[in-house]
C-alpha cells in the first residue's frame, strides 16, 4: 500500500492551529471505511507535525469524467454509491466533509473503479 506524508511546520502548528489540527487528527483516526482515505499515523518530528495517509494513486474523479465525457448509468451508480457509503459513514460518526467536490474523490489505483474520498483537513464535527 502506498502512503503519503503531510508535513505541518511545528511552529505554525503550535502557535496558531494546535487545537484545530489535534481535533482533525482525532477525527481522522476514527474513520475506517473502504471509501475513505485512512490516516495511518501522526507524529511530531524535530520540525514538523507529520500525518501519514493512505495514498489513492488512480487520479481524481474530475479528470476521469473530463476524459470520458459521460458515464454509463451502471458505472455512475457504482461511483455514486461508494461516495454515498463513505460520506454516510462519516455522518454516522457525526463528522461532515466541508469540501466534497470532484477533486476530492479519487480512484484507489489506476484502472480500478474503487473510490476513495479524501478528507485531509476538511472535516468538522457536527
Amino acid at each position: 500500500m502506498l502512503i503519503v506524508f503531510f508535513y505541518i511546520n511545528k511552529l505554525l502548528y503550535i502557535e496558531h492551529k494546535h487545537n484545530v489540527v489535534i481535533k482533525e487528527v482525532k477525527v481522522l483516526r476514527k474513520l475506517h471505511h473502504k471509501a475513505i482515505i485512512r490516516m495511518k499515523n501522526a507524529f511530531i518530528d524535530n520540525n514538523n507535525l507529520v500525518i501519514v495517509m493512505e495514498c489513492a494513486s488512480g487520479g481524481e474523479l474530475k479528470e476521469y469524467l473530463h476524459r470520458k465525457e459521460k458515464l454509463e448509468e451502471t458505472e455512475a451508480r457504482n461511483i455514486f454509491k461508494q461516495i454515498a457509503d463513505g460520506i454516510n459513514h462519516c455522518h454516522n460518526l457525526n463528522v461532515i466533509h466541508r469540501d466534497l467536490k470532484l477533486e476530492n474523490v479519487l480512484f484507489a489505483t489506476k484502472g480500478c473503479q474503487h473510490i476513495k474520498v479524501s478528507l485531509k483537513y476538511t472535516l468538522n464535527r457536527l
